[in-house]
């Protein structure tokens, strides 16, 4: 972000004067310039399957298992993810995984999930402030619903870069991006059940 400290006149043009009492000035106002979110680019939807999905590219910035206020953290392939329920307005523990990876806590982290409570599109902030702009990074995120058999989850950058997700037999994706802010957008679309989703991500700096 860039910012300049500068003087805005806001003019008066009712009456003749170029400048009288009914004029506005703005003194050391401070406008600050946002690069937009880094593009990310992503790589293909995949079926989860092992533990080994879940990548170890590079030092972890962060990573996060949805669900419920009180999910617990869930370590996977070495990675930590902690549990929240704040990403998205109606955190829920809904059973969502079926299936068995071979691995207890990759279970648990793909059987907890946090939905929008009847919004189909939100914007995330991820990164936490802790991005470094200029530098590469990876994200992974996860969608999973196998009670569901035909919803799809799109997720983006917020510069119309989407990968979509299918809820059965849930999936993953993973992007890179070159950081422009400390922070980066993640967009959350459902494409045909009214209700965003999302049930993990980490984002590693490579």
């Amino acid at each position: 972000a860039t910012s300049i400290d500068t003087t805005i006149w806001i003019y008066d043009n009712s009456t003749a004067a170029a400048s009288d009492a009914n004029d506005l000035v703005l003194d050391d106002v401070s406008i600050t310039a946002v690069a937009p979110p880094g593009t990310i680019t992503w790589g293909a939807a995949t079926s989860v399957s092992a533990s080994s999905d879940v990548s170890t590219t590079g030092v972890l910035v962060e990573a996060f298992n949805a669900g419920v206020n009180t999910v617990a953290d869930q370590t996977v392939n070495s990675v930590l993810f902690e549990g929240t329920g704040a990403l998205l307005p109606l955190n829920t523990n809904s059973s969502a995984f079926s299936g068995d990876t071979g691995d207890a806590a990759y279970n648990a982290l793909l059987d907890s999930i946090d939905f929008g409570g009847g919004g189909n599109l939100f914007t995330i902030s991820v990164g936490n402030g802790n991005l470094l702009v200029g530098e590469e990074y990876l994200i992974q995120v996860w969608y999973m619903d196998t009670n569901e058999a035909s919803r799809v989850m799109q997720f983006g950058d917020g510069n119309g870069n989407v990968v979509g997700l299918a809820s059965t037999p849930g999936q993953f994706a993973t992007g890179t991006f070159t950081a422009t802010n400390t922070d980066q957008t993640l967009s959350l679309f459902d494409t045909n059940f009214g209700n965003a989703h999302i049930t993990a991500y980490q984002i590693r700096q490579t």
